[in-house]
Parts: structure tokens; C-alpha cells; sequence
């Protein structure tokens, strides 16, 4: 290990910290760790210290850059060792997919109405369906986790299924407003949609495990 790295060094991450792994400092690479954490892979890191051979790192915050300017010294804590099992949740896992689908329902209304349809109280299914969808999206993203081991990263699981999710509630909301059933066809068609839609998500994932 080069002994002339110090603290408050600047580099990146060179793939991902889970917490061990490698990171660029000047052009060289070293070993390192987080502070338990899971790191992504070009992530802006600094370092804080070195325990038994690694540089311990931690990702740089923003509106913290201050105090790691010109190698001042940072406050340092005992490094946690335990790595979690998992990789933390990406994007999709913390969206509340029921709130986005009552607003998703709301803003599908005045869409309906520019298309020709008159106004009536099944329009208030749109915003219901909406909710029952979203409960659907986030508890079919959700189960992602539970499809890999420990010290895997679910992320792109739960990225594509979310992607057949939005596809299938798309189509479902098409084939729906092509009935005549007018808005009470579309709510039909989202939630039918969204369903079959985290049934084809699982169902890519069990075809590419048995490959």
C-alpha cells in the first residue's frame, strides 16, 4: 500500500463496494472498503482511513465537500465490518406506487374528456384503479430481492420488472379504452394490465435463472 495516501484523498470507486473492493486514487488503484455500506461503482469517494491493509472509504456528499478540501483531517469512526445482504433499494423499490397511481388515474380524466368521452361518476374509477395498479407495481418490485442471494445485486431485476409493469399497464389501459365500456374499461384494462405485466416480469426472470 502506498503509505503516502492520506485523508481527505479524492477518487472513485472501480466497480462496486459491497463493502470490499477497489477504488482509483491518482490514477492507481487500491483496495478498499466502506463503512459497511454498499457503494456503486463510479461513485466520488474520499478517503477517512486504513484498517489492516485497506483504505476506508466513504462516498463524498455534496453538501459536506467543504470539509474535505486540502487534505484537512475528517472525524473517523470505527468501520462497521458486517456486510449487509443485500444491495440497498434502487429507485423503483422506494417510488409509493400507490400515491403515483391515484395521480396517474387523476391526470388520465381530463385526457379521457379531450378524447370524446362525457363526463360521469365512473370517472372516479380512474383515480381507484390507479391505486389498486400502483399496490400491484410495488408489491411485484418488491419481490425482486427475494430472487438472488445474499451479496447479489437485485437492482436490474427490479428495474425490469418495473419496465414490464409500465408496459403491460399501458397496454392494458389501450385495450381497455377500446371497449365500450368507456372509463370503467380503461380502470379494467390498468389493473388487468399491471397484473399481467408483473406476471411477465417474473416470469423473464425464472427463464433467464434456468438458462
Amino acid at each position: 500500500m502506498n503509505n503516502m495516501v492520506q485523508k481527505g484523498a479524492r477518487g472513485q470507486t472501480l466497480g462496486p463496494l459491497r463493502p470490499s473492493g477497489k477504488i482509483v486514487l491518482s490514477g492507481t488503484t487500491y483496495e478498499a472498503r466502506s463503512e459497511g455500506l454498499w457503494v456503486d461503482h463510479e461513485t466520488e469517494i474520499v478517503v477517512i482511513d486504513s484498517r489492516s491493509g485497506s483504505l476506508i472509504v466513504r462516498p463524498i456528499d455534496p453538501d459536506d465537500a467543504a470539509c474535505h478540501e486540502n487534505g484537512e483531517s475528517l472525524m473517523v469512526g470505527e468501520p462497521t465490518i458486517t456486510t449487509p445482504l443485500h444491495a440497498p433499494p434502487c429507485l423503483v423499490e422506494r417510488v409509493n406506487g400507490v400515491v403515483w397511481g391515484v395521480a396517474l388515474g387523476a391526470l388520465i380524466i381530463p385526457t379521457v374528456l379531450l378524447a370524446g368521452y362525457a363526463l360521469n361518476y365512473t370517472m372516479i374509477l380512474l383515480p381507484l384503479a390507479g391505486a389498486a395498479a400502483g399496490g400491484i407495481f410495488r408489491a411485484f418490485v418488491r419481490q425482486a430481492i427475494n430472487s438472488v442471494g445474499p451479496r447479489e445485486d437485485h437492482r436490474v431485476r427490479a428495474y425490469l420488472i418495473a419496465s414490464l409493469l409500465l408496459v403491460g399497464a399501458s397496454l392494458g389501459m389501450w385495450a381497455g379504452g377500446l371497449t365500450a365500456f368507456g372509463c370503467l374499461g380503461i380502470s379494467v384494462g390498468l389493473v388487468l394490465g399491471t397484473l399481467a405485466g408483473g406476471v411477465a416480469g417474473w416470469t423473464t426472470l425464472l427463464i433467464l435463472m434456468m438458462l
